[in-house]
């Protein structure tokens, strides 16, 4: 019997919002589910929208054009909806681009619901050598199915190794060195058989005609480099015959953003001025929120906050303190946790403080204007609890993203609501209860690659496969004395040492997807589609020594078993 379900299950028991999400969509079709993705703004709105679209016009406008950043305008006027479950640098995980272009179905499919502008407001705020790699580009490999630690992906790094703890949003611009380094990379993977003729000719086109742009090259950060590139890889993704009907893509740095809205709302009177400076409501909440996902852990910074000063600050004495409202940003672009403590230069007054890694300390008093020029400065950055209070609490924005940010986001509903309800408003934490909180759009995958030879990398190990005849620890394996000779012949089955899910690269060097691939797409299930997302998802939450042996053999053939020819397949030619 396959190990395939039992690893399916483990992994949904380890993710109760896919879990619960699934229960109430999980047979709707991508194409129906589409349908609530840009609806009328709500009416309870508590802080002007006009804030919001001023900054995402402002922000867009000198990167993306007036005539884009206009039009951006429009449609969240129109309705304010943004996918927010995206990483901020080069979009090319497959997890992250399938969700993307779902997002984009109501316009692909020609309906009159469609955006002409999609709008993507992107966490700036991971490292560069976090999941999703936003110090490079991802793409598909021809599975190895005995490597249990990567067996279908390939990356191509832009920013060096010693950058990967910096913030994608902190992040200096690359220049051409950088570039013309990557290339000559790709060109050893491709001496290396590492990647096909299609991918490299792709990658070769992309760095050479986009990346070496002077007008990518003269941006004064990698954040707007990065939405530059999005924008021109975008329309790579689709067909000729697709692209008319394409929106554009305005792929935005969602922590810019916010900080933009925040120049507005710290200076008056305002929900969020309201969490931050009044104490009675701002002890409220950080009690109510203390322990929850996305926001903060009062005993681990607590903790942070007491080591001697002066003594060196680990990887480890970081995890799981979250932050207070913002982060910290250090010289060299990391995130360092903030708590609110008492300030050294003034003591009774409350100052956002952090450790830096060198066991030093930043303060930033809590008073608007402080806090303002911090962010001007870049040295901190919005939280996401900030960042959705601003957004979607008090103006309604829908941020749809994954199922952590679903349930975490209505926990931050709650706590903000209860806060403001102790406080004697309850009124406004009524309307903040009325906020369009848990938008669940993240974690699909709907293309695969299809990679040439009659020959994987690897062989589905028997026992994972449910075939007779192999017990654990006699696998074959490539090259080793004593295997058995294999079937060389050509089958016509899906077979999992042929296909993995397709990256942005892979879509593109195909000739982009055509109008009978996005229609396929549309008729996924949602549990279909975030089945396939699985394999990537499994990746994440387990780690190398846990992943069962011949793991992505085994889901890969049961998400292919499950749903037939469902899913398009772009093919990468050698």
């Amino acid at each position: 019997m396959s190990a395939a379900p039992e690893l399916v299950t483990a992994t949904l028991a380890r993710l109760p919002g896919l879990t619960a999400a699934l229960a109430q969509c999980g047979d709707t079709t991508l194409a129906e589910y589409s349908r609530d993705f840009f609806p009328k703004p709500t009416a309870s709105a508590i802080e002007p929208l006009d804030d919001f679209l001023d900054a995402a016009e402002r922000i867009a406008a000198p990167l993306l054009g007036q005539d884009v950043a206009c039009a951006l305008r429009e449609q969240l006027g129109r309705s304010p909806s943004a996918l927010t479950a995206n990483h901020h640098g080069l979009d090319t995980l497959h997890q992250s681009v399938h969700s993307t272009i779902a997002f984009a179905l109501p316009a692909l499919l020609g309906r009159s619901d469609g955006p002409r502008v999609l709008p993507v407001l992107a966490c700036s705020g991971v490292p560069l050598g976090s999941v999703t790699f936003p110090r490079g580009m991802v793409l598909a490999k021809k599975p190895d199915l005995l490597d249990d630690a990567n067996p279908a992906k390939v990356r191509i790094p832009f920013f060096p190794h010693a950058l990967r703890t910096c913030a994608a949003g902190a992040a200096p611009a690359l220049n051409k060195e950088r570039f013309n380094t990557a290339l000559k990379y790709c060109e050893r993977l491709m001496r290396e058989n590492m990647l096909t003729h299609s991918q490299y000719g792709f990658l070769r086109n992309f760095i050479t005609q986009e990346c070496l742009r002077e007008n990518v090259l003269g941006q004064p950060s990698f954040s707007d480099q990065a939405v530059l590139l999005n924008a021109r890889l975008w329309p790579r993704l689709f067909a000729p015959e697709v692209r008319a009907q394409a929106p554009a893509l305005a792929y935005l740095d969602m922590e810019r953003v916010v900080a933009a809205v925040l120049a507005r709302d710290l200076r008056r009177d305002s929900l969020v001025a309201a969490l931050l400076f009044d104490p009675g409501v701002r002890e409220s909440l950080l009690h109510a929120l203390d322990g929850a996902t996305g926001c903060w852990s009062g005993e681990r910074l607590e903790r942070l906050c007491a080591l001697p000063e002066g003594r060196t600050i680990q990887h480890g004495d970081l995890r799981g303190t979250g932050t207070m409202f913002f982060w910290a940003v250090d010289a060299g672009g990391r995130h360092l946790p903030m708590r609110i403590e008492d300030g050294s230069a003034k003591p009774g007054a409350p100052v956002l403080a952090a450790r830096t890694m060198d066991g030093g300390r930043i303060e930033v008093a809590l008073t608007p204007e402080p806090v303002l020029q911090a962010l001007v400065d870049g040295r901190i950055s919005p939280g996401l609890f900030t960042s959705y209070a601003t957004l979607a609490m008090a103006r309604g924005v829908r941020c749809w993203g994954g199922v952590y940010q679903a349930a975490y986001l209505r926990e931050m509903q709650r706590g903000v609501a209860q806060a403001l309800r102790m406080s004697g408003d309850g009124d406004v934490a009524s309307r903040v209860a009325d906020a369009p909180c848990g938008c669940f759009l993240a974690g699909l995958i709907t293309v695969f690659s299809d990679f040439p030879d009659n020959e994987p990398r690897g062989e589905l190990r028997d026992e994972l496969r449910g075939e007779p005849g192999a017990e654990p620890g006699n696998e074959p394996r490539d090259g080793k004395p004593g295997d058995e000779p294999r079937d060389e012949k050509p089958r016509d089955e899906p077979r999992a040492g042929y296909i993995a899910p397709a990256c942005a690269p892979d879509i593109a060097a195909s000739g982009g997807l055509t109008a009978a691939q996005i229609e396929q797409i549309s008729h996924l299930t949602m549990a279909q589609a975030c089945t396939a997302g699985l394999l990537q998802t499994y990746e994440e939450i387990t780690s190398a020594s846990e992943r069962k042996a011949g793991w992505y053999g085994a889901m890969c053939q049961y998400v292919l078993e499950g749903c037939g020819d469902g899913f398009p397949k772009v093919g990468q030619m050698d």
